[in-house]
């Protein structure tokens, strides 16, 4: 399919072929789109035969992510094929950066 119709063509469509003015079209279309409009937010389903049948449809929830109580059992691997999640490690590192920082004197309290 190639092209699109817009609402504008519509109406000239309609007003070329039938005994209506412009103003007058244009008054049906808005008010057709607007009952279109107010029935689906209303959540109501409209039908068009011979066109579409448009429904609202309530999208299905997510899962919530649970972070795991226990970082003991990690047997789900990550993305780069570590078993240890991406917190746990970065975790581990800050611990083993200020251990190393106080050994050699640099900090001198921990935070």
């Amino acid at each position: 399919m190639t092209g699109k119709t817009t609402k504008a063509d519509l109406i000239e469509a309609i007003h070329t072929n039938g005994n209506l003015n412009y103003k007058e079209v244009h008054g049906f279309i808005d008010a057709l789109f607007d009952e279109i409009k107010g029935a689906i937010l209303a959540g109501k389903t409209v039908e068009l035969r011979g066109f579409r049948t448009f429904v609202v449809r309530k999208p299905k929830g997510r899962k919530r992510a649970e972070e795991p109580k226990d970082w003991g059992d990690l047997s789900r691997r990550g993305s780069r094929g570590s078993s240890v999640p991406a917190r746990a490690r970065i975790q581990e590192r800050r611990m083993v950066r200020q251990v190393e920082w106080n050994r050699q004197g640099l900090v001198t309290s921990s935070v």
